[in-house]
């Protein structure tokens, strides 16, 4: 599967496999370590609504455990190529 996911939540489901459901719909995913991760502060570092934080898989892992994070996820072949967290409006 390859494209544009989100904005939705992803949701770790084990090592680099992943989930992000978007409007009802789930696309099961995996993370490289070329997979980009991008916080706007839930992810890791300070309230950013650009989300222009550089984040660690090991960041995305901890923080998609058990709740998961709103973000957007492009992806090449099934493998994630970008993961970009959408700031809450109310965060900050």
């Amino acid at each position: 599967m390859s494209g544009t996911f989100g904005p939705g939540v992803v949701e770790y489901l084990a090592p680099n496999k992943y989930i992000v459901s978007v409007k009802g719909k789930d696309q099961q995913f995996f993370t490289s370590e070329d997979t980009e991760v991008h916080g706007a502060g839930t992810i890791c570092g300070e309230y950013n609504p650009k989300s222009t934080n550089r984040c660690t898989l090991d960041d995305l892992e901890k923080n998609s455990k058990g709740g998961g994070v709103a973000a957007t996820v492009v992806m090449k072949n099934g493998t994630a190529t970008r993961v970009t967290e959408q700031a809450a409006p109310d965060e900050g």
